[in-house]
């Protein structure tokens, strides 16, 4: 698998567009509009070795922060 791959121009325009819109006070389209679009175009240029990897990322909930849990010792 490759390190990097090529960005089409045109979708990587998109994608800045969608991420400006998608950051002003008022944008047309909900905020969600925006970022579905963003995820969209740029899932596509995952290889497809990295959707398992994505998809195990999302199964895992890797996103959510470390939780500390305190027991109380008294």
């Amino acid at each position: 698998m490759k390190d990097t791959v090529e960005v089409q121009v045109y979708d990587l325009f998109d994608m800045v567009c969608d991420a400006y819109v998608a950051s002003l006070e008022n944008p047309p389209y909900p905020i969600a509009f925006y970022l579905e679009r963003i995820k969209n175009n740029a899932y596509g240029y995952l290889p497809a070795e990295k959707h398992a990897d994505f998809d195990e990322y999302l199964n895992n909930k890797d996103y959510m922060p470390a939780s500390n849990i305190i027991l109380d010792t008294k």
